[in-house]
């Protein structure tokens, strides 16, 4: 296919290593975040910030493997059986990733959420004690 006088290939080989490189770092995201609601800084925030966070990072973990368990039966590495059976898993698949994105995006924009991130962006601005500029 050309367009601008350029050539681009549109075969299926490269979109398959995209998505599969988006999903081990969701993979990645979603394995380092899920730990991240039982830090200190976050011990004395409400429950419904803390299981909202591990919950939505659990789903895009699943969702993550599943896609990459249900990529690996398209390239004949193991089979998934029937193909009924991988649309299927292709439609759970689907309904896990946007919950968990829902999830995680119900979080970003609540409140409590922005104010906790506010909190520390403010500690980080405030100036040093007892040290004098110019000296």
């Amino acid at each position: 296919m050309q367009i601008f006088g350029a050539e681009f290939s549109l075969d299926a080989v490269p979109i398959a290593l995209y998505k599969a490189i988006l999903c081990v770092m969701v993979a990645i995201g979603s394995a380092v975040s899920l730990f991240a609601p039982f830090a200190r800084k976050y011990r004395d925030a409400s429950g419904w910030l803390r299981s909202v966070w591990f919950i939505g990072s659990a789903l895009l973990l699943t969702w993550s493997t599943l896609t990459l368990y249900r990529m690996a039966g398209e390239r004949g590495d193991h089979s998934l059986g029937r193909p009924e059976r991988s649309r299927v898993v292709s439609r759970i698949e689907s309904g896990i990733g946007g919950v968990g994105a829902g999830m995680l995006l119900a979080l970003v924009t609540s409140p409590e959420f922005r104010r906790r991130s506010a909190r520390r962006s403010q500690a980080s601005n405030s100036p040093m004690k007892g040290v004098k500029c110019g000296e």
